[in-house]
């Protein structure tokens, strides 16, 4: 699956993405928990409100996990993002703390 970033609907409400985002499969201690949680985010999809960078950075985060064999990889998968991706995550959590909180 990893690389299908473009395959995430944007026709989800705001309160959709909210409920499927703010699951604590991203935090969770089991990496199966995150992957379930990325494939509930994807199914889900983003609002069409969503500003691109956020979306973009949410596909980042999505495909990172995509890639990451267990919870050590993906805790390293940043260290690989460049500078244009690190800033897109960043815009992805301040949208998703503006707008789900």
């Amino acid at each position: 699956m990893a690389g299908c970033g473009a395959d995430v609907p944007s026709g989800a409400t705001e309160a959709e993405f909210c409920e499927a985002f703010t699951e604590p499969g991203l935090t969770s201690d089991e990496f199966s928990e995150v992957q379930a949680w990325a494939v509930d985010v994807r199914e889900v999809g983003t609002p069409e409100e969503m500003p691109e960078d956020a979306r973009a950075g949410l596909l980042t985060t999505l495909d990172a996990i995509d890639a990451a064999g267990d919870l050590a990889e993906l805790d390293a998968a940043d260290e690989d993002f460049d500078a244009e991706q690190e800033r897109q995550v960043e815009e992805m959590f301040a949208y998703v703390e503006e707008t789900c909180s």
